[in-house]
C-alpha cells in the first residue's frame, strides 16, 4: 500500500518549487519529458514521480532534491531571480 501523503507533500513542493519560478505546468512538461496531465498528477500526490522526473524538476527548478523529498534545504544553487535557463524558456515561448 502506497503512502499518499508523502507523494503529496512531494508534489506540493514540485508545485511550490515550479511556481516560484514562474513556470506553468506546460511550460515545466515539456523540459521534463511528461505531459501536463502526468505532471498535474504528480502535484496533486496522485501519481508517483519517477526518478528522472524529480531530478529534473530539482535541476529546472534550481532547489534540492532534499527539499522536494523531505523540505530541507530548499535553494540548490541560487534563489529563483536567478533561474535564467527559465527565462529563456519563457522568452521562447513568446516568439
Amino acid at each position: 500500500m502506497r503512502d499518499i501523503g508523502v507523494h503529496k507533500h512531494i508534489g506540493d513542493r514540485l508545485r511550490v518549487g515550479r511556481q516560484q519560478i514562474g513556470l506553468t505546468l506546460k511550460e515545466a512538461a515539456m523540459p521534463l519529458g511528461v505531459s501536463v496531465a502526468h505532471l498535474s498528477a504528480v502535484e496533486l500526490g496522485r501519481t508517483q514521480a519517477t526518478v528522472g522526473v524529480l531530478l529534473g524538476a530539482c535541476e529546472l527548478y534550481g532547489v534540492s532534491s532534499d527539499w522536494v523529498l523531505y523540505g530541507r534545504e530548499r535553494w540548490a544553487s541560487c534563489p529563483p531571480e536567478g533561474r535564467i535557463d527559465c527565462k529563456i524558456i519563457r522568452l521562447h515561448k513568446r516568439d
